[in-house]
């Protein structure tokens, strides 16, 4: 009998080992340019949202304890500029995908700015699994809000993504 409890306690101890030094990360699939034509847009003068990306999937595992609070990712502009007479928006899709775990609740559709803005919240301990259509659809848009500001030009815009403990 006291074998028995032996081999319990040892097989315990081995599967908190292991799960108490899992790494937390955070990826992206499909991290290549997003490039979009704005000629069609602006001949047309809608001031409608535009979709120009929808092809990224957001990855994430997190080694989370009950007495820590839930995780959060935000996202930011890192460097570059929004293009004038634009408003640049972002927006994380529900979590699909065979993971484990307490999975994020996306936030809603958002305003990208230079300051850290919650993207999805309420994160535990998960791994969403990796790849496309795993974890949640990350979904990038812009409206025209003022025609008259628009100018011609290249911008690049890098966003930076935060899991936050």
């Amino acid at each position: 009998m006291d074998t028995k409890k032996y081999l319990l306690v040892f097989m315990f101890l081995s599967i908190t080992f292991l799960v108490g030094h899992a790494q937390n990360s955070l990826t992206l699939t499909n991290r290549s340019t997003t490039t979009f034509e704005m000629t069609n847009i602006i001949i047309s003068g809608n001031h409608t949202e535009t979709v120009v990306d929808n092809n990224q999937w957001m990855n994430y595992s997190l080694n989370w304890n009950w007495s820590d609070p839930l995780a959060i990712v935000s996202v930011a502009i890192a460097s570059g500029t929004i293009p004038p007479g634009m408003e640049i928006y972002i927006q994380a899709g529900n979590y699909n995908g065979s993971g484990r775990g307490k999975a994020g609740q996306p936030t809603g559709k958002i305003k990208l700015g230079y300051i850290p803005t919650m993207l999805i919240n309420g994160i535990g301990d998960v791994n969403t699994g990796h790849g496309k259509h795993q974890g949640h659809q990350i979904t990038l848009s812009i409206l025209i809000v003022d025609y008259a500001l628009v100018q011609p030009g290249n911008y690049t815009l890098n966003l930076q993504y935060t899991l936050n403990q």
